[in-house]
């Protein structure tokens, strides 16, 4: 397993205080917990990331956000990268 930097590119995960240009510190994995914050590929475009809450479902996954603005999403399939070990604000 390792680890790389991410800079966020979007205000999903504001209710746990990560801001857009905040460096992430994600750690390669597939495995999580529900309350750990997920790294996961964009669906239109694998190079970007997102960043949610995943729990499975019968049906797909759940992907939850914490700014409460953006509705939860059901989703078939996710690539989970990683998850979020460490988040430094940036000025």
């Amino acid at each position: 397993m390792g680890k790389f930097s991410y800079r966020a590119t979007d205000n999903s995960m504001s209710g746990d205080r990560i801001y857009i240009g905040d460096v992430l510190i994600i750690e390669e994995t597939q495995s999580y917990l529900p309350n750990e914050i997920c790294a996961i590929a964009n669906q239109s475009d694998i190079s970007m990331l997102e960043f949610r809450r995943v729990e499975e479902t019968e049906t797909g996954h759940r992907l939850k956000a914490s700014n409460i603005e953006i509705k939860e999403e059901i989703r078939e399939h996710v690539i989970i990268v990683g998850r979020v070990v460490m988040a430094y604000r940036t000025p």
